[in-house]
């Protein structure tokens, strides 16, 4: 389940945002904190390839031979805000969370190939199947629509908190020298840019959504209507002849239910609108718990999530020398998010609400 998947992510980055709150060091909260926000992505450690060639000077001074602090290169040099520091975060992205780089990078190729393949299947293959919903052909078109691209973008969403923190920081000064802060820096705006899409799309997404519920509920009230004004009649012939009603008692019975209990939409947002067919499907995940919202502004949920998490991301980067306004700036932030999921409570499960 893609939107399962992202339910850790989303612990861990709460974490690392927690890390580094501007305020006194405190040994047992950061010991604490360390240990789950530095949590992988994968079930096993996978090291960082960019650990050694982004170190700041101050690990790699005594390495350096017939070299002084100033012919070294000058990005080695960079320090960022005092919280990040004393958690050993460098200015670089590549140096901070390198290996949730290449995990990602590895969840990107493996769901490109698998929504390729699934793309290939439902347009060449699924023709060679004489039933289209047996075992096979029905594995293999779930494993593609759960797997795909799909999964990648929840599994970004839910690390969004964590990776804007990181890109702001590297973003917060650019470096030529070495070569490797320069590509480091350049990520960083394709991660905040590759956000600043999904969030577009995501409205489109959303805007859509909008429109199609509200075309379902016009269905269900026009449906609701007929059943209604088809009641009289009903109840006339009825009258009419009383010999048809003693004889078969349950059609009044049944015509009484109908009018009693007209036409509505289903609790659960998926079988009211389905998922759509065009690529704006892989944007469909953070929907697929919801129920049915009493207002489509609702849907709005899972992008102001993502805007909460940038505000966050800021605060964090830009205020570290006034802790006392960030604390209670992020504290605004939060609470007006937290309050706005209570208002909605999109989730068919109180649990998940709770969680959220």
């Amino acid at each position: 389940n893609p939107t399962a998947a992202m339910g850790l992510d989303r612990l861990i980055s709460e974490f690392t945002l927690l890390r580094y709150i501007s305020g006194q060091s405190m040994i047992y909260p950061d010991t604490i904190l360390d240990l789950l926000s530095e949590t992988g992505m994968l079930p096993f450690t996978v090291p960082n390839p960019f650990r050694e060639l982004t170190a700041p000077i101050i690990e790699v001074e005594s390495q350096l031979s017939n070299a002084t602090r100033i012919d070294a290169p000058k990005g080695q040099f960079c320090q960022p805000p005092a919280p990040f520091q004393r958690t050993d975060v460098g200015c670089n992205i590549l140096y901070n969370i390198g290996d949730d780089i290449v995990v990602s990078a590895g969840y990107l190729g493996i769901t490109s190939l698998i929504s390729l393949f699934y793309l290939l299947f439902q347009k060449y293959l699924i023709k060679k199947f004489s039933n289209p919903t047996s075992f096979w052909p029905s594995a293999l078109k779930s494993i593609g629509a759960t797997y795909g691209l799909k999964y990648f973008i929840a599994k970004m969403d839910g690390m969004s908190l964590e990776y804007l923190i990181y890109s702001l920081i590297n973003t917060n000064s650019f470096y030529s020298d070495p070569a490797v802060y320069q590509t480091g820096y350049v990520l960083s705006w394709i991660f905040i840019g590759g956000y600043s899409i999904y969030g577009t799309f995501m409205f489109i997404y959303i805007r859509k959504l909008g429109k199609q519920l509200a075309e379902a509920r016009i269905t269900a009230s026009n449906n609701s209507s007929q059943s209604r004004s088809g009641s009289p009649s009903q109840s006339g012939k009825s009258n009419d002849s009383p010999a048809a009603s003693a004889v078969n008692p349950l059609a009044v019975k049944s015509t009484s239910a109908q009018v009693s209990h007209p036409s509505s939409l289903s609790s659960i947002l998926s079988q009211v609108v389905p998922p759509p067919s065009s690529p704006l499907f892989v944007l469909s995940s953070p929907f697929e718990e919801y129920r049915t919202p009493e207002k489509n502004t609702h849907l709005y949920t899972p992008l102001f999530g993502l805007i909460r998490n940038a505000l966050l991301a800021l605060l964090l980067v830009y205020l570290p020398d006034y802790p006392v306004a960030q604390t209670q700036l992020m504290i605004f932030v939060h609470g007006g998010f937290t309050g706005w999921c209570w208002h909605t409570r999109n989730k068919l499960n109180r649990v998940e609400t709770i969680k959220d």
